[in-house]
């Protein structure tokens, strides 16, 4: 929406020699927007499954990276070792590397297409989640 980095959603790309991908997701939400989306996941937990297993389906996962250790807090009650898991996470970024050579690929443009029409369901979750805040801090 902004082109921010704290923006729910959209399709990054970053083309540097040996370090070329395609990204998108919530990199490094503010507490408030991880509390939000970790709620959302404790309240529908097939929901976000369903879309985790949808793009896993295409080859891509969440990095994991910068995973808490221990339960996110507030969240220690939570039983069930998906969500258990699901709610360790601080970001939800998936990503696809792609050869160096890619980037002078007449399709290009296409293979972005194709990676945003992927993952927009994730984008969309994002925004139904996080739209709510930005409307309370007046930045809708």
């Amino acid at each position: 929406r902004t082109g921010t980095k704290k923006d729910s959603g959209g399709v990054y790309f970053h083309f540097t020699p040996g370090n070329c991908l395609f990204a998108s997701g919530l990199w490094m939400p503010d507490g408030k927007q991880i509390k939000a989306v970790r709620e959302a996941i404790v309240a529908e937990p097939k929901r976000f499954l369903k879309l985790e297993a949808d793009l896993a389906g295409h080859g891509l996962v969440f990095g994991t990276d910068r995973n808490l250790k221990r339960p996110a807090p507030g969240f220690k009650h939570v039983e069930d070792e998906d969500v258990k898991r699901l709610l360790h996470h601080r970001s939800f970024v998936v990503e696809r590397q792609l050869a160096d050579e890619v980037i002078f690929d007449a399709n290009l443009v296409e293979m972005i297409v194709q990676f945003a029409q992927i993952v927009l369901p994730l984008n969309e979750y994002f925004e139904q989640v996080l739209g709510p805040l930005r409307e309370e801090d007046g930045n809708a």
